[in-house]
């Protein structure tokens, strides 16, 4: 006996989805776009954060830059810098032997507009006849502690401008509160090296006994 054919499910009729019923989930705190603030925060704001010094090089500012000088952070020293463009310190028991290639300036923890931080050496104007330029310099230098400044050489002389709007305040790295962890911390990180005795590498060389 043949068996009858067995009856096919009844189909349902296409049913089409509207775009309203989709699987969306809902935003926790309501419409995203509410809160237009939220949307424009950097990551700076998101995630506040503080920039590490690991070094500070002993520079003069670039003609671009606007600078700005701490108020107490610097010191007189005495420097040399090689034609190679290395930097030391002399200190008094070798200060003899160079005293003919060292320059006596300020160092100056000096900050730019966009944070960048270093150590400005202003030429301390010498007593007899100064040069204009190294007067300049330091008037600039003491005019940054109050104001943005900008340094550029032109001709014999320095030309210096500062901000009509002074903007925001200098944002000073807090590794350095004094001169003398200035001065630690760019020897620590290689900034400059120390000519400590007549007996130097650097002093026997410039009085050619190397």
């Amino acid at each position: 006996m043949e068996k009858a054919p067995a009856a096919k499910p009844e189909s349902k009729p296409f049913e089409k989805r509207s775009e309203s019923s989709k699987n969306v989930t809902p935003h926790p705190q309501g419409d995203i776009f509410d809160d237009l603030a939220a949307l424009g925060r950097t990551l700076d704001e998101l995630t506040p954060s503080e920039k590490i010094l690991t070094g500070l090089s002993i520079r003069k500012p670039k003609r671009d830059e606007w600078v700005r000088c701490h108020g107490e952070i610097h010191t007189p020293v005495n420097l040399y810098q090689s034609t190679a463009g290395d930097v030391y310190l002399v200190l008094p028991s070798a200060l003899e032997a160079l005293e003919s290639v060292t320059k006596h300036v300020r160092l100056r923890l000096a900050v730019t507009y966009t944070g960048e931080a270093f150590v400005w050496p202003v030429a301390v104007p010498s007593v007899r006849k100064p040069m204009p330029c190294h007067v300049t310099a330091a008037t600039a230098s003491e005019a940054a502690v109050e104001k943005w400044i900008r340094i550029a050489w032109k001709s014999h002389d320095y030309e210096v401008v500062h901000r009509s709007i002074n903007g925001k305040e200098p944002s000073w790295p807090t590794e350095i509160t004094s001169a003398s962890e200035m001065l630690r911390f760019v020897s620590e990180t290689g900034g400059f090296e120390i000519i400590d005795s007549i007996n130097h590498p650097v002093v026997r060389e410039l009085r050619g006994l190397a």
